[in-house]
Parts: structure tokens; sequence; C-alpha cells
């Protein structure tokens, strides 16, 4: 019989909602959550995605592990441009809040005007073809 413990993985329960949050960020400036967050998706999926070159498969997993491998290259892709648009959302609804003199204090160290750049992977080795057994296939 299984334990019901805090362990189990995680819970939705308590977790802020990333698009609350993020409303949150642009209407106070702090988003130190939110960047943190997505650093933290982008993290994962690159963890994920070296995990799995790393591991060996029996030849009929082949097909559907390139094919995952090439879905996560992709969602890694877009996780980086979603860090370089936070920045820029960030950078901006800072400069906004400064422009509109809002009462509303900015959260945070200031960030210099040199963009921040993600987490840089390394290049990505090509995805092997696999045979189809097709006639003319190479």
């Amino acid at each position: 019989m299984q334990e019901k413990n805090g362990s189990q993985g995680p819970s939705t329960e308590h977790s802020p909602d990333f698009n609350q949050e993020l409303g949150r960020a642009q209407q106070t400036g702090d988003f130190n959550f939110v960047m943190q967050t997505a650093r933290n998706s982008h993290k994962m999926l690159v963890d994920l995605k070296d995990a799995i070159l790393r591991a060996s498969f029996p030849g009929r997993d082949c097909v559907p592990v390139a094919m995952g491998l090439n879905f996560i290259s992709n969602m890694i892709g877009q996780a980086s441009v979603q860090l370089q648009m936070l920045k820029q959302t960030e950078k901006e609804t800072r400069n906004a809040l400064k422009a509109n003199g809002s009462p509303t204090e900015v959260v945070g160290p200031e960030k210099p005007d040199t963009p921040e750049e993600p987490p840089t992977t390394p290049p990505e080795p090509p995805v092997p073809e696999i045979p189809t057994g097709e006639p003319g296939a190479a």
C-alpha cells in the first residue's frame, strides 16, 4: 500500500498560476518569480534532452526516441525565446513604471541595459536518420 506523503510529485494546490504571476509582475515590476520559473523550465528541458542523449535504447525504440528528441529540441528553442521575451517585458515594464512615476516600487535590483543571455546549450548533435527499410531511402 502506498503511503500518502508530500513527496509523490509536484502539487498544483499551492503553486501560483504563471499567467497570474506574469500579470502581477507587469503591474509591479517584480519579475523574480516569473523569470526563475522560466529559467527552471528551460533547464529541465535541457537536462531531459541531455539524459536522453546519454542513454541507450534498443533499435525498435530509435524512431520514437529520435522524434522525442526533435520535439524536446524545439521546446528548448521556444523556452529560450520565451526567456528573451520575458526579459524584454521586464525591461519595458520597469521603464513604464519609471516614466509614469508610479507609486508602485520596482522590487529587486536594477538590471543593466545589457541583455542577459539565456543559459547556453552546446550545439545540438544531429539526430541520426532512421532507415525506414524502403528501397532507395538512404
